[in-house]
């Protein structure tokens, strides 16, 4: 068994002369590079594990519930026959079935309303609210992938800010697919404040980043994002209730008799609109850490002057208005019916 053992890597690692060619690319590799692209990639892969926001393969945010009288729930994408299957098994574990398949027959597939199709509206939100999650987990994973960081408080404060917003844009979508209009305009305010408070500290290299107050550092969006105030103000009136508003969540059908609306769905729309805009603003934000350090990054480069340049033609800038034509056409199908 002595001579079957493996060469060890050390050993070859200190012979560069012999090389490979990696097939179909006709490049050619010593061993040792070979090895630092390995260990490279295996760097990446414990950054990305320790970047696993808690939605692989669905997040809380992604679930609905499967028709039936079980509280059991389901990621949107799931078939048909799955929710039966889940459905046969809490049925089965109920009432001491031993077959799950005769549960399926017997009680499921007899009695169980079939999930009622998505709207137009529902998938719009669904697959723009899918895009927006996306963009902005990509922009943190870039971001965190960068190896070397300056030690420098500000840029360590504005980095934790990021990476835990991740998780604010993610309850922001649960409230924004569940029609909570004024919940959802709760969380998009902080947000908003917080990408403005990394504006505000990222170079500030001391303990003066405790002195930036969030809600007073809207300002200094305002050059790269020169609408930030109107946006902060819409914001922050949903986020109050101010009372002009109180009428959204009162149904006046019977005006003898008024209800009161808990969840808005006919407001996700425009929720949209103002959550894009928030990715976008979170992705130039990550960027721009990045550049701070690195002079270029993404869609963000630093001039001579030290002034952050934008790429008005960026992917996230991209998707903002692809989402912004989607609302449009299907408020416009609705005017129209």
């Amino acid at each position: 068994m002595e001579g079957l053992r493996r060469p060890r890597r050390r050993k070859l690692l200190e012979r560069p002369q012999h090389k490979l060619t990696l097939a179909g690319r006709g490049k050619e590799h010593t061993l040792q590079s070979v090895s630092q692209e390995l260990d490279r990639l295996q760097e990446l892969h414990e950054i990305d594990r320790h970047l696993r926001f808690g939605d692989e393969p669905a997040g809380l945010e992604d679930l609905e519930f499967v028709a039936g009288g079980f509280p059991l729930a389901a990621p949107r994408s799931t078939s048909e026959w799955m929710r039966e299957g889940f459905l046969a098994v809490a049925i089965a574990e109920q009432f001491g079935l031993r077959s799950i398949d005769y549960a399926r027959r017997r009680y499921v597939q007899r009695w169980r309303p079939p999930t009622p199709k998505p709207s137009s509206d529902e998938r719009l939100v669904v697959k723009a609210t899918s895009q927006i999650k996306q963009l902005v987990k990509t922009a943190a994973r870039d971001y965190f992938r960068i190896r070397s960081k300056p030690d420098h408080v500000g840029t360590f404060a504005s980095g934790a800010a990021l990476l835990r917003l991740v998780m604010s844009f993610r309850a922001g979508v649960l409230m924004l697919r569940q029609g909570m209009h004024f919940e959802y305009a709760v969380l998009a305010r902080m947000i908003l404040e917080q990408i403005a408070w990394v504006h505000a500290v990222h170079r500030i290299p001391d303990e003066g980043i405790f002195a930036v107050k969030p809600q007073s550092a809207i300002s200094s969006l305002k050059r790269t994002f020169p609408a930030v105030g109107r946006l902060y103000g819409i914001l922050s009136e949903q986020a109050h209730i101010a009372p002009e508003l109180t009428t959204r969540y009162i149904n006046w059908t019977d005006k003898s008799d008024p209800a009161i609306e808990f969840s808005l769905p006919e407001y996700r729309r425009l929720d949209l609109l103002t959550l894009s805009h928030l990715a976008d603003m979170y992705v130039v934000s990550a960027h721009m850490l990045a550049a701070s350090f690195l002079g270029s990054f993404g869609a963000v480069r630093v001039a001579k002057s030290g002034e952050y340049i934008v790429k008005k033609r960026r992917p996230s800038l991209t998707a903002v208005h692809s989402i912004q034509r989607a609302v449009d056409r299907s408020l416009a199908r609705d005017g129209a019916g």
